[in-house]
């Protein structure tokens, strides 16, 4: 039995009365056409059964619309709700996602090439953990790039992060506030910029609000870490009052080693707070104080940074800093 003919672009413009290019504008979002055009294509399509050709399409705008997200560890639900509110930011522009997942020993190189083999519009990084190297490539082809929480440290890389350093200060004098002079922190990968200037802007602002550091651990910003971080910080010679985690999921660590394998009272005898406000930062199993990254806002932010460099090569990169909030819950309650 021969295969049926597929319908095309100029059969629809044939049956709705326009041209071709009308039928590619109306198919395009963001492409100027009349309402009464795009209705008029829209109904031509649905009866011929046409469905425009993407890969047809990007060989004659020399674009895929296709933006890829490189990420670490999407189990990790910091990065699972960040993907969440980039996949639906870029469909929203008529965008496709391109996830790339990665770990801190693969390949860099490799991962890049796998990358360009689908001619992707741009890159997005989400994850700390990945290698500067990944951004440098990819602008070295012409992929623009922008780092989501991460430090450009190449001239022509976008970025957006949030205020970590201020964020660091604010729970030091949240915790200052409320009492408490002997402090704790619980340290995210030991080469991380991100846990690097939360510790600075935590560490930094407890002399100025007489409070001082007793204990420090380091994690990797797992749950794990975060738990095995507490039984540690409750063998030091001066044991803190309060503990600040560089993160939610080794708060979340923390707080349950605190309360269940350690049989201690949250806030009454030690105090938590994390970064990032987690959805479960507010379940009443956790009640975690913490500091709020705007992650819908960081990531639209984001998206345009990056639309503004696709095919405009002379549009300059920009750094975004956006602040954070002190969401303050019952895990740092005045409690003395």
């Amino acid at each position: 039995m021969p295969k049926p003919k597929r319908a095309s672009s100029t059969d629809v413009a044939r049956l709705a009365g326009v041209s071709q290019s009308a039928v590619s504008r109306a198919f395009s979002p963001g492409a100027i056409v009349s309402v009464a055009t795009r209705e008029k294509v829209r109904a031509a399509a649905a009866q011929l059964g046409y469905r425009p050709n993407a890969l047809a399409s990007s060989l004659i705008t020399k674009r895929t619309n296709i933006v890829a997200l490189m990420t670490g560890d999407i189990a990790n639900p910091h990065y699972a709700r960040t993907i969440n509110a980039f996949s639906l930011g870029l469909q929203e522009r008529g965008l496709h996602v391109l996830l790339f997942s990665l770990t801190d020993g693969q390949d860099v190189e490799a991962a890049v090439e796998e990358v360009l083999k689908y001619r992707v519009d741009g890159v997005i990084m989400i994850s700390a953990a990945l290698s500067a190297e990944v951004g440098e490539a990819c602008a070295k082809v012409g992929v623009p790039v922008v780092l989501y929480n991460r430090y450009a440290s190449q001239p022509n890389v976008s970025s957006v992060r949030i205020e970590n350093r201020r964020g660091g200060a604010m729970v030091a004098e949240h915790l200052a506030g409320n009492g408490h002079r002997q402090l704790g922190f619980i340290a995210g990968t030991r080469v991380d910029r991100t846990s690097e200037d939360r510790e600075w802007g935590f560490v930094s602002t407890l002399a100025s609000v007489g409070a001082f550091l007793t204990a420090r651990v380091e994690g990797d910003y797992s749950f794990e870490s975060g738990r095995a971080a507490m039984h540690e910080m409750m063998r030091a010679v001066v044991v803190p009052t309060a503990v600040f985690a560089a993160s939610d999921l080794m708060a979340f660590g923390a707080l349950d080693a605190a309360r269940h394998d350690l049989k201690l009272r949250v806030p009454q005898d030690i105090a938590i707070v994390g970064f990032d406000d987690l959805p479960a930062a507010g379940w009443p199993s956790y009640d975690l104080s913490t500091i709020r990254q705007p992650v819908e806002a960081m990531a639209t932010a984001a998206v345009r940074l990056l639309l503004e460099r696709v095919g405009n090569a002379a549009a300059e990169p920009q750094t975004l800093l956006v602040p954070g909030t002190l969401i303050k819950r019952g895990s740092s309650a005045i409690t003395r």
